[in-house]
């Protein structure tokens, strides 16, 4: 029988936090924190599916004793748990976390809890549930009738493989949440043939299930993308990368762009003195979007090298060039729309959290 002040369950974001204002208001109090996985972080240690990120920015998602520091607003998955094991060690949480313990039960008697655990037993004054509202250890999956006929890879991205390739194959995401919006992007395009009911598999290879609600029902070949909100930063993203992928193979090449910005520049070049004014720049954007406007403004100036109040066509190749060389992970001189999307949207350079 082990003994404490106060029983935290959990080592996510919220048992972090609860820890730390624990430490700060009430430093004399003994406290532990159960975890049932080897590592602090909750979900953002759970999910490694491409292109988890956060769906509320981190501006006010984080905790405001240790403000979000980082330059996107809606952070990468790692990011969130570097940031939750950061703070853990800075203010030496982490040594009150036992991991590997799973609670199986709670009893309240007299003045304390009785704390169930499948290692040993604890009590304590106070108990505080941090932990996540659904089971880490299997995700949800539907009874598909059918399935097994499906002659596919069946994922779910609570439990993503690590050596799943899925280039180039077809894919079906199954449900249209926050997962399929942050997953989708992540492959580039996805396209595949829905054959649901009985036949499902006749045609897909790997179907996704990110959401226990929607059933995909269809016959007929359809296109599986997202309808991002007309105006938000995300649909500015998305218009971009479709603009420029005129092939639709989910990337576009550093020439590529290099070519359709040049092209871009002579149509906006009113006067054809081979420079442009700001009010050339963005001639295109509505007044009412001042802050995709403000955007375009810090996009200019930094082009502007050398800060005579115009953009050559000199200026312009070599800001693209050099931004998309920074985003291009791979090195291969190809840019996904993931990689698009993570180094644009919530960029004050490119389109803020919102540009109304």
């Amino acid at each position: 029988m082990r003994d404490t002040d106060v029983l935290i369950v959990g080592a996510g974001l919220s048992g972090i936090g609860a820890a730390h204002r624990l430490q700060a208001a009430r430093p004399r109090d003994r406290y532990a924190i159960l975890e049932q996985r080897p590592a602090i972080g909750g979900t953002w240690d759970l999910f490694r599916f491409p292109g988890v990120r956060s769906d509320s920015d981190m501006y006010t998602f984080a905790y405001p004793f240790r403000p979000w520091r980082g330059s996107r607003s809606l952070a990468a998955g790692a990011e969130i748990r570097q940031y939750i094991v950061d703070t853990a060690r800075e203010g030496g949480i982490d040594r009150h976390v036992h991991h590997g313990t799973t609670v199986l039960g709670a009893d309240w008697s007299g003045d304390r809890w009785t704390v169930r655990t499948d290692r040993d037993t604890w009590t304590a004054r106070f108990l505080h549930l941090c932990a996540g509202y659904y089971a880490y250890d299997r995700g949800h999956l539907p009874d598909f009738p059918g399935v097994g006929d499906y002659a596919g890879t069946l994922v779910h991205p609570q439990a993503w493989p690590e050596d799943l390739d899925w280039a180039g194959r077809q894919v079906v995401v199954i449900g249209s949440g926050a997962t399929a919006v942050t997953l989708v992007p992540a492959r580039g395009r996805v396209r595949g043939d829905l054959i649901a009911r009985g036949a499902v598999g006749a045609a897909a290879v790997v179907a996704i299930v990110v959401s226990a609600v929607a059933v995909v029902q269809a016959t007929q070949k359809v296109d599986v993308e997202i309808d991002y909100p007309e105006g938000s930063p995300q649909d500015f993203a998305q218009d971009w990368f479709e603009t420029h992928d005129r092939d639709h193979v989910g990337y576009v090449t550093i020439d590529e762009v290099l070519k359709y910005e040049d092209k871009v520049f002579k149509r906006f070049d009113a006067d054809h003195d081979g420079k442009l004014t700001f009010k050339e720049f963005a001639g295109g954007i509505p007044p009412d979007q001042a802050n995709y406007l403000a955007a375009n403004h810090i996009r200019f100036d930094k082009m502007d090298a050398d800060h005579d109040g115009t953009v050559s066509p000199r200026e312009m190749e070599d800001y693209y060039r050099a931004f998309l060389k920074q985003i291009d992970k791979k090195g291969d001189g190809k840019i996904t729309e993931a990689e698009w999307f993570a180094a644009t949207i919530g960029n004050p350079e490119w389109y803020p959290t919102s540009v109304n």
